[in-house]
């Protein structure tokens, strides 16, 4: 379905596509592309193991993520490691020997497995081989830590002096927030980051990232980011409704009118007591079920690739207008946008980035434990080898059926 179709033909094809999937030069990596016969699409990179003793259980654990591909037929694998090559083995043997077995067992044949080392690379159990050189990689790539391209660079001194100036107005002036309020001035900065044009620009930026001070309204925000504003809509009828049972009032009909009251106040803007108060506590009574909703909905339902991309480049550029010590929230959004993406890798780096100044952060601990434990999405596994749809995909399917 994706127009950048690639053929693999041999080990040098493999090698250098692997990094351009994964976006960076893997290092000291578990790399394994599933294929559903000869197709696929998706990619799973794993740090490898620190000690041999666990060779077996890392095998089981790769074996087990694999399984979740419903459609899946074989594997191409792929090991990175700064060891050279040894003359009569390869580095992580034993390691090759154990994954071949555990695969064996749940019927997915292993069609290849590379060794890319220091000095050179080669092809397990085979006579193909050859120096890095040989793979035609752009050098500078290959000396690149998988981190480097996630590294947010400041804005100039001058754009960030006024956001924070606004920042500290914004703060004072706003205590409250409406989600809508919140996910349109989202919209106008994604817009503005497309075309390269809105008045007020820095003003709407405050906007957003005083509001993400708010837990309940960054789990808002995320449903948006992932699923768009029918999601938002959705979360926040059902929490009207948990809501307006606990006061011991008839449900009705959730509409404009039900939204009165303190509804219409908005979120308070700040992290202490930061959800609106509902009389006795009820299933939707913390803030923080507003996140864990966002992470919920991502082991069923798949989000919307197209809108995680646009976020991904607006969180960045928020990001980058803001100091240290504003930044955590943000990032922590960008967390969460690359982990329900599947990149494990981006949302552990960002997510470590906010707890070395916050140990408290709530998004950031959830996101930091997923990557720990390496839980993936839920709706990755369902989509099968090819992976993830964007829209485009779509509408290439729909303008190559041979019925239309």
């Amino acid at each position: 379905m994706n127009s950048n179709t690639r053929t693999l033909r041999n080990p040098v094809e493999v090698l250098t596509t692997i990094p351009e999937l994964c976006g960076f030069m893997p290092v000291e990596s578990l790399v394994v592309l599933p294929f559903s016969e000869k197709y696929g699409g998706a990619v799973m990179r794993i740090d490898l193991p620190a000690y041999e003793h666990e060779f077996e259980m890392y095998a089981a654990a790769v074996a087990a993520k694999l399984t979740r591909f419903h459609d899946i037929t074989q594997v191409a694998i792929a090991i990175y490691t700064h060891r050279p090559l040894g003359l009569n083995e390869p580095p992580y043997e034993k390691l090759i020997t154990a994954l071949i077995a555990v695969c064996d067992v749940t019927a997915i044949e292993v069609a290849t497995v590379l060794v890319h080392a220091s000095d050179g690379w080669c092809e397990y159990g085979g006579s193909r081989s050859g120096t890095i050189e040989s793979l035609q990689h752009d050098l500078d790539l290959l000396a690149q830590s998988p981190t480097a391209r996630l590294e947010i660079q400041p804005a100039a001194v001058e754009a960030r002096d006024e956001l924070a100036q606004l920042l500290h107005m914004v703060d004072e002036v706003m205590p409250r927030l409406h989600p809508f309020e919140l996910l349109e001035t989202w919209d106008e900065l994604e817009l503005a980051a497309a075309v390269e044009e809105l008045d007020e620009y820095v003003l709407r930026l405050a906007v957003v990232v005083s509001g993400m001070r708010s837990v309940a309204l960054t789990g808002l925000l995320l449903h948006h980011i992932g699923y768009g504003p029918e999601a938002v809509n959705e979360l926040l009828a059902v929490y009207l409704l948990h809501s307006r049972a606990q006061r011991g009032r008839p449900h009705g009909c959730v509409g404009d009118a039900a939204f009165e009251g303190w509804w219409t106040q908005g979120f308070q803007c700040g992290r202490e007591d930061d959800a609106p108060h509902t009389g006795e506590a009820s299933e939707w009574s913390a803030a923080s079920d507003f996140l864990q909703a966002a992470i919920d909905r991502v082991a069923i339902e798949a989000v919307d690739l197209d809108r995680c991309e646009r976020a991904t480049r607006l969180l960045r550029q928020l990001a980058a207008h803001l100091e240290n010590d504003r930044r955590g929230d943000v990032l922590s959004v960008l967390a969460w946008t690359h982990w329900a993406s599947g990149n494990l890798t981006a949302a552990d780096y960002y997510a470590q980035q906010v707890l070395r100044s916050d140990q408290t952060h709530p998004l950031a601990i959830e996101i930091d434990d997923l990557c720990a434990r390496a839980v993936l999405p839920g709706w990755i596994g369902s989509t099968g080898c090819a992976g993830g749809v964007r829209d485009a995909d779509l509408h290439d399917l729909i303008a190559n059926d041979p019925l239309t």
